[in-house]
């Protein structure tokens, strides 16, 4: 009967006291007995059961659960899983941490109590027990079934969101033990705040997860049965009509389209069968069912990775081969096609999204959907009418443009959709506007080729507009349109061609502290009037008449060029920081970007001017080295609003400045002080002038220690010793990430200077009771020294020092740098990578050997034994596969 239990159970980690609990309970009787038994079939026939560290697992659990079936009496069952429920009940304590948090959930210590070996299993065996009701001869009828869905019902009757995130990787084979008891709790889930809080759980980043991929694998697996089909697309709606979205592609709208993909669909159901689950979507999810049919279009979706398929029920045949045929496939498409043109064409609201999707549609329910809104469209407002009039015209543009390309429709169905557009083209100048002053420049153009004649054909045509709503009700009317167009910039472009000296004299001061759609027009305005007519431009200020407010942001408008700056000053006198401190640093490529970084520093922005400059270093032209530690020196204080700097972009100029000479190391030192956080480890990102005094001050590497590590001996001068944490950490950072060059200190290690340094360095440590710490410091920075000119893989002078007989903390520091150069990696599990780093290891302990450095040597032959280890472990703990 053992193990019969062992079936049942199927998987267990024998170093799990819980594991080992349940069986207990389950065998009544201790463990150590019952394991004997279990052990006795696996020394008789391995190919029953297997063990490799620590986990038990019973191999082709479902036909072995067959044969024995015979064997399993209602008492059995029963009280298997009546502890089973209490297993699968528990609820993960990471749960309990932010979700920012989980992935260090084993850090902190919450976890499961039960191994997730064993609670696979038990989900398993459910899924194999129901479906297998038959050949349990000697159970009650019904039996089986009725303990299966009483425990499917207790797992869910507590309706929280942990408990359904615990058993998230576990609901597929739930859902296959008990299929409707199952979707009942998940009728019960869409309804209610769990299914909110589930969603709210959703992480992103590579840590990040999703707790209800479990939900939509189980329900896509219940799709495969023609039964249950209808009741799943419902389901799949109600979780759509909750979905907030969100950064995981796994969405209940995604699955839906997945099972119904016309050339690759993921069910066994006739199409008419398929017809009556989204009709019933459309009733009760209408929402669903119109982005649903939106997706099931000719090439909305172009790639899919399957749906998860029954594992343990047999619904899918054996004969049963993935894919479908030209016909069906066209017979799918267009019932889809024509069923959102019935369901949503005369919904104005959706009408416009259909639109877009015109060309997509089979010729005959393009056809339908012409006579559709050739009934009704015509006799609509112009407001209602607009947006679809401008669908049909890009669309339109579109195809002309391209109309050699195979996907163009012909240009009859072309001259179909372009008589619907006119009949329904808007009669409101401001309604006709909106689209000539949209987003969508590039879909306006009605040919390809030369663009510059395209732009002005555009132009002029804006032109024309603008002037029949000037002449129609003056500037008051032209910003009446402003506030109802995408881009209001666009007007004040185009008016500043046309506008006369009365009408700027109407806008300017009067409409610059204007805010809205207005602002654009106005900033865009007065950009384009310098651009065309600079002189113009300047002499529209009347500093007599403007406010300093006035003249201020006028000025901002216009684009940061040496005349402009120098009139704003001229103007602004002792208030041109008004200008200065907000003004927008993108200049024109012809002028003197240095000069103006220069005039930059000069009025507190050292942030917008090395914006300016990157644009210099990007160009690889002559960049002066003064200005850039200037600026970068202020950068660290400087109080203005921030610009686009980023991290790289600082590194970039502590790089320029690298290569300089004659640098001023103090200045340099200050810098990579503020920046210290970008630094990371290796010799192009080290701070050189911070590595340099460490490296030349004895005095300035203790302080630092001191900084971030109390002496050996307690003392009342290290309770005294505030450290903020964010100095302690910068300070640890750089401690961490010190690593030794092919120069120390800026010279070579053989010149004295080095054996020098260590002496005071080591006097100095023990000095302030942190001599050893200072040791494992230093070994750790060495493990990147260069090799010697005779040969060896370590300078020697570094070999030398390391190898000293009381130096033990600094060869064990010296040995984790090694380890931790590797940095992060991909195991190989057959350990074979490890296993050549180790022999390339006991090679240099050998090397050194050679030269007489035994204790170095014993050190590295540490290291190679280490990796030895790692190779072990790796065989053991991840298999390769067979």
């Amino acid at each position: 009967m053992a193990f019969c239990q062992a079936i049942l159970v199927g998987k267990w980690n024998e170093s799990n006291a819980e594991d080992i609990a349940f069986i207990e309970l389950i065998s009544q009787e201790s463990y150590k007995v019952w394991i004997k038994k279990v052990h006795g079939v696996l020394l008789e026939d391995k190919d029953r059961i297997s063990l490799k560290n620590k986990i038990w697992k019973v191999n082709n659990r479902n036909e072995q659960m067959l044969e024995f079936a015979s064997v399993y009496l209602d008492e059995h069952i029963s009280l298997f899983i009546d502890n089973l429920t209490n297993v699968l009940s528990e609820v993960d304590p990471q749960y309990e941490l932010e979700k920012e948090l989980r992935y260090a959930a084993g850090v902190w210590d919450k976890k499961l109590t039960h191994s997730n070996h064993i609670r696979e299993a038990l989900s398993e065996s459910l899924a194999i027990l129901a479906n297998n009701t038959d050949a349990f001869e000697h159970c009650s009828v019904g039996h089986i079934n009725t303990k299966v869905v009483l425990c499917i019902r207790q797992l869910f009757a507590e309706q929280n969101w942990q408990k359904w995130a615990s058993l998230n990787s576990l609901l597929p084979n739930l859902s296959e033990a008990a299929p409707n008891e199952f979707m009942s709790a998940i009728e019960v889930l869409a309804n209610c705040d769990t299914l909110t809080e589930l969603f709210e759980q959703e992480g992103s980043g590579a840590f990040g997860s999703n707790q209800l991929t479990g939900v939509y694998w189980a329900l896509e697996g219940l799709a495969w049965d023609d039964e249950l089909l209808v009741r799943v697309v419902h389901l799949f709606g109600q979780l759509d009509s909750k979905d907030p979205g969100g950064q995981w592609s796994n969405r209940p709208l995604n699955s839906l389209v997945d099972i119904f993909l016309p050339w690759l669909p993921h069910n066994l159901s006739s199409l008419e069968r398929q017809l009556i689950s989204i009709k019933a979507l459309v009733r009760n999810n209408p929402e669903t069912a119109f982005k649903l049919l939106i997706k099931l279009l000719p090439d909305q979706v172009s790639n899919t990775t399957g749906t998860y398929k029954p594992a343990w029920r047999n619904i899918i045949p054996d004969t049963w081969e993935k894919g479908i045929s030209r016909d069906s496939f066209h017979q799918a498409t267009n019932t889809f096609s024509m069923l959102l043109i019935e369901a949503y064409g005369n919904d104005i609201s959706t009408l416009k999204e259909i639109v877009k999707h015109l060309d997509k549609l089979p010729p005959d329910v393009l056809e339908a959907l012409v006579a559709n809104m050739s009934n009704f469209l015509p006799t609509q407002p112009d407001e209602i009418k607009r947006p679809i009039w401008e669908e049909l015209m890009f669309l339109i543009n579109r195809h002309r443009k391209f109309s050699d390309s195979a996907w163009s429709l012909p240009e009859e169905r072309i001259l179909v959709i372009e008589g619907i557009a006119n009949s329904i083209e808007p009669e409101n100048l401001f309604e006709k506007g909106k689209r000539l002053f949209g987003n969508r420049d590039y879909d306006l153009y009605e040919n390809v080729g030369d663009w510059d004649v395209q732009q002005k054909r555009l132009q002029e045509e804006r032109e024309k507009l603008l002037a029949a709503i000037y002449a129609d009700g003056g500037l008051d009317n032209l910003m009446l349109f402003c506030e109802q167009v995408e881009h209001a910039d666009k007007v004040g472009l185009v008016f500043s061609e046309l506008a006369s000296d009365d009408d700027l004299a109407a806008i300017f001061p009067a409409f610059i502290e204007l805010e809205g759609s207005v602002q654009f027009f106005v900033s865009r305005l007065a950009v384009n009037l310098y651009l065309k007519f600079s002189e113009r431009a300047l002499s529209q200020v009347d500093a007599s008449s403007w406010s300093d407010k006035q003249v201020a942001k006028y000025f901002k408008y216009l684009p940061f060029v040496e005349p402009v700056w120098s009139k704003a000053d001229e103007l602004l006198g002792e208030n041109s920081s008004m200008y200065w401190d907000e003004v927008s640093v993108m200049p024109l490529y012809e002028e003197n970007i240095v000069n103006a970084a220069r005039v930059l520093m000069k009025n507190n922005r050292p942030l917008a001017a090395l914006d300016m400059l990157y644009m210099v270093r990007n160009k690889d032209e002559n960049l002066p080295s003064d200005i850039v530690i200037q600026a970068l020196k202020e950068s660290t204080t400087s109080k203005e609003i921030p610009v686009s700097i980023s991290s790289y972009q600082i590194m970039d100029f502590l790089e320029f400045l690298y290569k300089q000479d004659d640098l001023d190391m103090n200045a340099l030192f200050s810098i990579e002080w503020a920046y210290l956080e970008l630094f990371s480890k290796g010799d192009k990102n080290s701070p050189r002038a911070i590595q340099l005094k460490m490296e030349s001050e004895p005095s300035f590497l203790c302080e630092l220690i001191s900084l971030v590590y109390k002496r050996k001996t307690p003392s009342e001068e290290d309770q005294e010793q505030e450290v903020s944490p964010d100095v302690a950490k910068r300070v640890w950072q750089l401690l961490y990430n010190w690593r030794v060059m092919p120069e120390f200190g800026g010279k070579d290690y053989k010149e004295g200077s080095f054996n020098s340094w260590i002496s005071e360095t080591l006097r100095i440590a023990e000095e302030v009771d942190r001599y050893d710490v200072t040791l494992s410091v230093i070994g750790e920075a060495l493990s990147t020294s260069p090799c010697d000119e005779s040969g060896l893989w370590i300078n020697t002078a570094i070999a030398e020092m390391l190898d000293i007989q009381d130096r033990e903390v600094m060869r064990r520091g010296f040995a984790t740098g090694i380890r931790n150069s590797r940095g992060v990696y991909t195991v190989d599990p057959s350990g074979d990578t490890e296993r050549k780093i180790a022999e390339g290891y006991r090679e240099k302990a050998k090397a050194l050997e050679e030269y007489g450095f035994v204790n170095l040597a014993s050190t590295i032959r540490g290291v190679a034994e280490s990796y030895e280890y790692d190779a072990e472990h790796a065989n053991s703990h991840y298999p390769m596969d067979s």
